[in-house]
């Protein structure tokens, strides 16, 4: 077998649009530091950052198809700018809790709105885990706490080094 490091990113492509899909995880591998600090540098909140840069590998693989092969680096920063962008604009359409009635919360209980974007993340990692090649993974960061849960898919015991 070819040792995927000596592969420039348009021969990695070619081989995964060949139906070699494990091979995605050598350029999340190749890009996952310069896409996190692109997101990290755009939003500050660490996890919504990883979570944008999750998303960009992720919208990478399902569009590689229609990827012009005119630089797979700049293209995957562009994703990764759509990503953060689009984690603004969902603020603006997130509800927040009134002061009054975060008042009212038992001491160490989760807003309901906290509780519901908990449940959105799990989900979303879940069907995300189940789309991905096995041998590609996620950066997971402040979800590895989570992989003892016995709910989560084994998948989320697998980290990106």
């Amino acid at each position: 077998m070819t040792d995927l490091n000596s592969l420039d990113d348009e021969q990695l492509i070619h081989s995964v649009l060949n139906g070699n899909r494990e091979v995605f995880s050598r350029l999340v591998e190749r890009y996952q530091r310069l896409v996190l600090s692109l997101c990290r540098q755009r939003i500050s909140d660490s996890f919504e950052a990883e979570n944008a840069a999750q998303e960009t590998f992720l919208a990478a693989y399902r569009s590689l198809s229609l990827y012009a092969h005119n630089g797979f680096k700049s293209w995957l920063v562009r994703i990764a700018i759509n990503k953060c962008n689009d984690y603004y604009r969902s603020l603006k359409h997130t509800e927040l809790v009134e002061l009054d009635q975060a008042a009212e919360l038992p001491s160490g209980e989760d807003s309901p709105l906290e509780q519901a974007l908990t449940e959105e993340r799990l989900r979303f990692y879940t069907n995300v885990t189940h789309e991905l090649p096995t041998p590609l993974t996620l950066i997971m960061g402040p979800l590895e706490d989570m992989g003892s849960d016995p709910s989560l898919p084994q998948k989320f015991s697998y980290k990106l080094q």
